[in-house]
């Protein structure tokens, strides 16, 4: 009997072990790492821009949604590709505008990264970003994603400035 407490003891100490490693690994790191390199960013530091590690830590932060995310989604603007879209296409189940319509630095961010990783503009809702993901967009490859994406961002963003300009005449 003795015997099995002790094992089960060590188990579980080995348990709470494993998972502190884990939780350091997928939470803490990917965490300090992004707002170190958001800090250098902003700092005007110049660096490298590692894209392939900044997109791993950053869709990390999204799968777990420890922290806010802005940080993240503010990055994956710059770095986010098609794999980013299934994470940020989750992420507005979270941010999405409240009853009176208004839309939190999360929403913009997140909308803001979807329209520069695909290329098109859905809007801020979930819905219809979910409904494109499910129908066409996981069905087409990276390639094609991408190539929309680089073709369609600028016309997005003459398209927007144009709103705005006519919005500021009125």
């Amino acid at each position: 009997m003795k015997r099995y407490l002790i094992g089960a003891l060590v188990l579980a100490l080995l348990s709470l072990l494993g998972y502190g490693v884990w939780y350091q690994m997928e939470i803490i790191v990917p965490e300090r790492f992004i707002h170190g390199f958001a800090y250098r960013l902003l700092n005007n530091e110049s660096m490298e821009i590692p894209f392939d590690k900044t997109r791993k830590m950053c869709h990390k932060i999204l799968r777990y949604r420890r922290w806010d995310p802005n940080t993240a989604l503010q990055l994956l603007i710059v770095v986010g590709n098609h794999g980013s879209v299934p994470y940020l296409i989750r992420e507005f189940k979270w941010v999405e505008a409240d009853e009176n319509g208004g839309f939190s630095f999360a929403t913009l961010y997140c909308s803001w990264a979807l329209e520069k990783t695909t290329g098109m503009d859905l809007g801020r809702r979930y819905e219809p970003w979910e409904k494109w993901w499910r129908e066409e967009g996981s069905l087409q490859s990276p390639d094609e994603i991408n190539t929309r994406a680089s073709n369609n961002w600028e016309r997005i963003l003459s398209e927007r400035q144009l709103k705005t300009q006519q919005q500021r005449t009125e």
